[in-house]
């Protein structure tokens, strides 16, 4: 069992897989929340809760799915550090 250490803490700061979430995900869902609170001015609550609704659909399943092709490619070896 892993215990807490200062060399345990700055891994986990400076390598970026280590985080839990990606940072280009984080960076794809403050644009998308920008584009969607831009189309809100144009359209009225309902289509814009509609639209936000299946534009988090969409970045979820695709976040899935780029992570679990890139968990296959690791563990089959084709991804290699």
């Amino acid at each position: 069992m892993d215990t807490f250490s200062l060399d345990n803490l700055l891994t986990f700061i400076n390598d970026p897989s280590a985080l839990l979430i990606p940072q280009n995900l984080i960076v794809a869902i403050a644009i998308v929340m920008l584009a969607v609170f831009g189309l809100r001015l144009f359209f009225g609550m309902a289509r814009f809760i509609f639209l936000l609704i299946c534009l988090v659909l969409v970045g979820v399943i695709s976040a899935g799915v780029t992570y679990l092709f890139t968990e296959f490619m690791n563990s089959s070896g084709f991804l290699l550090q």
